[in-house]
């Protein structure tokens, strides 16, 4: 168990003397490189071994890892639609008005209102309709699903305590393909602490706001289309449940589980003219890191990134993934080699980004 045991990191800079918005990350982390600098993008070299990474695979192909479903939503930042609003105004007006003629005039204010209202409702309504075709028409403009591959979750490999305790208690019994099935879990639950843990102690933050990693594989003709990883600030739709769920995503750090040669494509791409079209490669164990949002939790509009289309007969594309986010995350993988350490918050100071409520 010690050997999941996170090095204490280096304390995290005063604010006062940082020199970018940017969330906290150890420069001095083994393996890390910086491949652009303003955004800036890190690609680390033997984040994961080969041997957890084959075994995190495996326990996706062999059912040990639970089936995630993919949200494929575009959201809008309403903040940037207020001139809509004047358009429901003044057209409610005119059709008021117009409809009520000569009698018009005679209204007061409360009587113009309420002859007003089933105008705005209808304007309204035609707003509304007009909002959802833009998002239709958005999902037809990029070619349909953001995302075609396939995810799971690691969260099911780290189950409660007591949980645990019972399923140590009945003991073997089991079938040999059982006991198989359960060597691969556990294999896998401990490449997945590993990352969280590596996670963990490169941000100088505690497991608890992470984001539970996401297995996801992309076969041959798979994507998933430019996307962002952050929330707009503009969009309230279903804003309280991600704020619960750990408001904004501030880091997200990847790790490819398998290599690709480069005519089987898969690279990680970012499209926006700062980063000058930096694609990322898929290489075994290797980890790509990056800021969906500044320190303060606003978007970075730049980080636009897609996952480039699977080509090649047989090909796959391999990742696992968390989130760093800036609240802590109730759902969150808290491994018990973290617990073991005796470290918790003490061993890895919060970063000036990260808050603990």
């Amino acid at each position: 168990m010690a050997e999941f045991a996170p090095e204490a990191p280096p304390r995290a800079r005063p604010r006062s003397t940082r020199v970018h918005p940017y969330p906290y990350l150890d420069d001095s982390f083994p393996g890390l490189r910086r491949v652009h600098a303003e955004p800036p993008v890190y690609c680390l070299d033997g984040f994961l071994p080969r041997a957890d990474c084959a075994a995190l695979i495996a326990a996706a192909q062999r059912g040990a890892l639970q089936p995630l479903a993919y949200e494929d939503a575009v959201l809008l930042d309403t903040r940037k639609l207020w001139p809509l609003g004047l358009i429901v105004a003044a057209a409610a007006a005119f059709d008021t008005l117009h409809g009520s003629g000569a009698a018009g005039a005679e209204l007061g204010p409360a009587g113009l209102l309420a002859a007003a209202a089933p105008a705005v409702l209808r304007w309204g309504a035609a707003v509304g309709a007009l909002l959802g075709a833009v998002q239709l028409g958005v999902r037809f403009a990029i070619g349909g699903r953001v995302f075609t591959g396939t995810k799971w979750t690691v969260r099911g490999l780290f189950p409660p305590p007591q949980a645990s305790s019972i399923s140590q208690q009945r003991g073997g019994g089991g079938s040999s393909g059982e006991a198989a099935d359960a060597e691969a879990a556990e294999a896998a639950r401990r490449a997945a602490a590993r990352f969280i843990l590596s996670a963990s102690r490169l941000l100088a933050a505690p497991p608890s706001h992470f984001e539970p990693p996401t297995v996801t594989r992309y076969q041959e003709g798979e994507q998933q289309r430019v996307h962002f990883d952050g929330r707009p600030a503009g969009d309230p739709s279903g804003l309280a449940e991600f704020m619960a769920a750990g408001g904004q995503r501030l880091v997200q750090v990847v790790c490819y589980l398998r290599t690709l040669e480069p005519s089987q494509g898969g690279c990680t791409r970012f499209h926006h003219p700062a980063l000058g079209g930096l694609e990322v490669p898929p290489r075994e164990g290797g980890a790509l890191v990056f800021f969906p949002a500044f320190e303060d939790g606003r978007l970075d509009g730049r980080m636009a990134h897609s996952g480039a289309r699977v080509t090649g007969r047989g090909a796959e594309k391999w990742i696992i993934n968390t989130w760093l986010a800036e609240r802590p995350v109730p759902a969150a993988v808290v491994p018990g080699e973290w617990e073991a350490s005796g470290d918790r918050v003490a061993g890895v100071p919060f970063a000036s980004s990260v808050r603990p409520n």
